[in-house]
């Protein structure tokens, strides 16, 4: 009886004997010839490849980037002709043209296709290292990241955003995607951090008041689980700015204080900005010095009662005292001379601390020869009552008078024999050395000459250490053109000498300041920091030469050691420049 083919039947019902028997009669359809369809299927193979673009087609691999089973490979193509045409020997060139080829296929896959994680990294990369604004729709969309997802593109987005020139047209909704995602940021997690820190960065890349108001923002909050380094990092973001309207959040700033650490304060990057900002943050300044600024008073208050709640010995703490010092700090960082009434009020205070504080604070304002005897007698008057401790650094700080009259100062301290500590004697025999034209110079060494050598307990040869200094002054006395020249060669003692020398005699002179600005860059941070302060004594009237070399110096040696050392000094002092030359 026969019966019907179905399927799984042939084994049951023994007819895979019957199929074999009947070979391809049974099955006509199964009789191609067995060249012609490997022929076929090679044809086949070679048709679907011609479909393709070669990997060298930077236009066809950028319209692969469609289809999503040829999308890794046409990334990773573009790519390799995006390193090849870096390194090049047509160089930019070669990249311009790869770039306004790919850019936009570029864009439009990452904004189309927010499912492919993995491959929109590498788009999202690649856009990176293009540098081009026209990418920016790419990184506005990787902005507004997914959590657990897309954390990472926000961070590359960010990143690439602060390597941009946005155009002024899209400066505005950059800002409002870079604030929207700051605010979703709520975690402590590692990517959490990075991205704070990267989106902090960008909004710092762009000049606009937008940003600075987002950063402002930023750099006052302590809510969530935002780190206080991301606080300080916004406020130093903001000082490149220089925009007014941060001043009132950077008066707050002032008495800012880690949550967790109250000993971590952001008071000296929040003076800082203050600094940048210039004139108009002096009447504000002046105001929370005083005291007459309420609400200052209140963020000093609460300063003082979170630090009682971290530390049992912080009794004694006083809010005025906090308002008066953080005040006059940053008056005398600004330098202007308004503040002198004020502050020499402030030096005769009760309370040692603000006393301390205006006398090095009066040090740093810029005013002239009359002014400066206010300044002087208001300092000595501190000194007077100084602990050891503190005198070597008031004397540092009279040093930066450049002030003839003060070279008395110096040289009782360093005749006192055992009446003044050694550590106070050496400071001012220094200090001393520093200024002294020859006839000083020669006063100086007759009296180290009566000085016991060690072994009798005296400081001889440490006093004598200083001779180098003292043969400069021999050779050029109050000879600028011969300062201005040592300035420029010589070892470091005598240049740091000669910086010196022209802070004291070489105010207001337009080669004096031109010979100092040269030692900006030079490889010691003592010959440096000498040449910065005689700069900003001698300046009167600013000098656009010193404030492009710190402007250079930032952008060349950030990150380095000694510009790490030396930007606390020079920004501050840039700051002042640039305000006395408008």
């Amino acid at each position: 009886m026969r019966r019907d083919f179905q399927p799984g039947s042939l084994a049951e019902s023994g007819a895979t004997t019957h199929v074999r028997s009947q070979g391809r009669a049974a099955f006509p359809l199964l009789r191609a010839k067995p060249c012609v369809s490997l022929f076929s299927l090679m044809l086949g193979l070679l048709a679907l490849q011609g479909c393709h673009a070669s990997p060298d087609d930077a236009a066809g691999q950028a319209k692969e980037l469609e289809d999503p089973v040829r999308r890794q490979n046409a990334l990773y193509n573009l790519r390799t002709l995006y390193s090849k045409a870096s390194s090049s020997a047509k160089g930019t060139d070669a990249k311009k043209a790869l770039t306004d080829t790919v850019i936009g296929p570029l864009v439009k896959v990452y904004v189309d296709h927010p499912e492919d994680n993995q491959n929109g990294m590498v788009a999202l990369n690649l856009l990176g290292e293009m540098h081009d604004a026209r990418a920016l729709p790419a990184f506005l969309k990787a902005l507004d990241w997914r959590p657990e997802v897309s954390e990472e593109h926000a961070v590359r987005a960010a990143e690439a955003i602060a390597g941009l020139q946005i155009p002024p047209g899209e400066k505005a909704k950059t800002i409002a995607a870079l604030d929207q995602a700051y605010g979703k940021i709520s975690g402590a997690r590692p990517i959490d951090g990075r991205m704070r820190e990267a989106i902090i960065n960008a909004l710092g890349s762009i000049p606009d008041p937008g940003s600075a108001q987002v950063l402002a923002k930023i750099a006052i909050s302590t809510e969530g689980n935002q780190s206080f380094d991301k606080n300080r990092l916004a406020a130093f973001r903001l000082g490149a700015m220089a925009d007014s309207s941060a001043i009132p959040s950077m008066i707050h700033a002032l008495f800012l204080a880690d949550p967790n650490n109250p000993g971590l304060r952001m008071s000296d990057v929040a003076a800082g900005v203050l600094v940048a900002i210039g004139r108009p943050a002096l009447a504000p300044v002046l105001k929370v010095q005083s005291g007459q600024d309420a609400q200052a008073n209140a963020w000093a208050k609460a300063l003082v009662d979170q630090v009682k709640r971290k530390s049992k010995g912080a009794g004694d703490l006083d809010p005025r005292e906090i308002t008066a010092t953080e005040g006059s700090f940053v008056l005398g960082m600004l330098g202007f001379p308004e503040a002198l009434e004020p502050l020499l009020k402030e030096s005769k205070e009760k309370n040692w601390s603000r006393r301390v504080a205006a006398a090095f604070a009066l040090a740093r304002l810029n005013v002239d020869a009359k002014e400066l005897i206010k300044i002087r007698d208001a300092m000595r008057a501190v000194y007077k009552d100084a602990s050891v401790e503190l005198r070597p650094r008031l004397l540092g700080a009279m040093r930066q008078l450049y002030d003839p009259a003060v070279m008395s100062v110096f040289l009782d301290e360093a005749k006192g024999g055992e009446k003044v500590h050694p550590v106070v004697r050496l400071e001012a025999v220094a200090s001393y050395a520093l200024l002294a034209n020859k006839q000083e110079a020669e006063q100086l060494r007759a009296f180290i000459r009566t000085e016991p050598p060690s072994e009798e307990g005296g400081y001889r040869e440490k006093f004598s250490e200083n001779e180098p200094l003292l043969k400069a002054a021999d050779r050029c006395n109050e000879d600028l053109g011969c300062w201005e020249r040592l300035v420029s060669s010589g070892d470091n003692a005598a240049r740091r000498k000669a910086a010196f020398m022209l802070g004291r005699y070489g105010r207001g002179r337009a080669s004096s300041l031109q010979a100092l600005t040269k030692t900006l860059d030079h490889p010691s941070i003592e010959v440096r920091m000498a040449g910065l302060l005689a700069l900003d004594r001698a300046a009167v009237k600013g000098s656009p030469e010193a404030v492009a070399k710190i402007d250079e110096l930032k952008k060349k040696e950030a990150g380095k050691a000694i510009w790490s050392k030396f930007e606390s000094e020079a920004l501050p002092v840039q700051a002042r420049l640039r305000a006395r030359a408008k």
